[in-house]
């Protein structure tokens, strides 16, 4: 593989990641969700340029492959245990500590962090009476709540990715609104489709390289060569069957194997007749003629109209092939690629045609955004479905299911993972395969 495909197929391969990533971010951005951070590149190493917005850090990181962004999570909701408090805080002053257990606020029952937040959101510069278990031992505190933006202020709050207090649970992607969490997750998946949809648009206002009905090239002693058949001459007709398409050629010539055909050309503004005797190649036939491949682009109505129907086709092509990784993967297993055997793949197309490799890349990117919806956590697909299940138990899902649900799908993926890199490698390893 040349170098320059190799480097084009990794940044191709960064885009998908970053625009991806970016979707998350502008939709969070858009529902007002609370972003930390957001780079250009892997989040290693010290960043080479960065700086800040707002309550946002932007940045580029060292190596420039992808993006991420970061959103601060609540890490469990189930239960009211005290993990951070604020310095200078109503909870401080009355003396709250990490590790206790909040269950009443002035008698009413504070099951999880949600209800604490219910209870409290509505009782600014209010005087209550807090009841925490500490070290196993009931205790009640007096709070003199404070107020913030017109609701009220504890200062505390439960184990987090920041030192997040519970009155910023409406900023996180853990207090928000079903649909509006699916919507910031479907982003990152839906941008990579948009994506996809834009990179075939735009190749095809360009225009392919297509092949037409005019000779390009004759081979050298074959059929077409030794019976005065040029490079330039196109096609008229076959066997007296008219010539639209250089697929017909192919078909006529393929099915006619030591056949004699007849075959008319224009030339010059001549019409020239001939009857080649077609060679056999193993059960094929044989003339020795190549297509002239000549752009075409298309028109923005027709563009958007076959790249729509691109989409359409390869989501049903990769829906049907994860219906069968499920029910027969022993069928379809080796023909899953990690980033390594994807790059193995597409660099001598970025290397060959910088056009040919936008539509795979865009094929890439329909897969990516498909396979992210699967319902299996890590993934988007498996974040909205634990959204639902929260939306259907209305209530936060116990801290100890929700370790198992993500630590066995992420098990299942590093897996398959597992084996496909393994499988890359040997493949890029053995003779021939780079």
């Amino acid at each position: 593989m040349a170098g320059l495909g190799i480097f084009i197929s990794i940044l191709g391969l960064g885009l998908l990641i970053f625009v991806h990533e970016a979707g998350h971010f502008l939709a969070g951005k858009a529902l007002k969700l609370k972003v930390t951070e957001f780079f250009i590149g892997l989040p290693i190493g010290k960043p080479l340029i960065k700086f800040t917005r707002g309550e946002t850090t932007y940045g580029i990181k060292p190596v420039l492959f992808g993006g991420y962004v970061k959103f601060p999570e609540f890490l469990s909701l189930s239960e009211a245990e005290v993990e951070t408090v604020e310095p200078g805080s109503p909870a401080e002053a009355a003396g709250l500590k990490k590790g206790d257990l909040i269950t009443k606020i002035n008698d009413k029952d504070a099951k999880h962090w949600l209800d604490v937040f219910n209870l409290l959101k509505a009782m600014p510069n209010e005087k209550l009476k807090v009841g925490i278990v500490r070290q196993e031992q009931e205790q009640e505190l007096d709070v003199s709540m404070g107020e913030r933006d017109g609701h009220g202020w504890f200062g505390a709050g439960p184990a987090a990715t920041d030192d997040l207090t519970i009155e910023e649970l409406p900023r996180t992607m853990e207090g928000l609104k079903t649909w509006r969490k699916g919507l910031i997750i479907a982003a990152g998946p839906v941008m990579n489709i948009i994506l996809a949809a834009v990179l075939i648009t735009g190749a095809l206002l360009v225009g392919f390289q297509e092949p037409t009905t005019t000779i390009g090239q004759v081979i050298k002693g074959g059929p077409a060569a030794v019976i005065g058949i040029k490079a330039g001459d196109k096609i008229i007709s076959i066997n007296g069957r008219p010539i639209t398409k250089w697929q017909n050629v192919t078909s006529v010539i393929r099915h006619n194997a030591g056949r004699e055909i007849a075959i008319r050309v224009a030339r010059d503004g001549r019409l020239l007749f001939f009857k080649p005797q077609l060679r056999a190649r193993s059960t094929q036939g044989l003339l020795g003629i190549a297509t002239k491949l000549v752009r075409q682009p298309r028109g923005p109505v027709q563009a958007v109209k076959e790249g729509t129907f691109f989409i359409y086709q390869a989501s049903r092509t990769i829906l049907g092939f994860m219906t069968k990784l499920v029910t027969h993967p022993k069928a379809v297993v080796g023909q899953l690629r990690s980033p390594i055997g994807v790059v193995q793949e597409t660099a001598p197309i970025a290397q060959r045609d910088l056009l040919e490799y936008i539509i795979t890349l865009a094929g890439i990117s329909v897969a990516i955004g498909i396979f992210n919806f699967l319902p299996l956590p890590p993934l988007d697909g498996g974040r909205i479905f634990i959204s639902a299940v929260e939306f259907i138990m209305r209530r936060p899902m116990a801290k100890e299911s929700l370790a198992f649900i993500n630590v066995a799908g992420l098990s299942l993926l590093l897996v398959l993972m597992t084996y496909v890199i393994t499988a890359d490698i040997f493949r890029l390893a053995a003779p021939g395969g780079g």
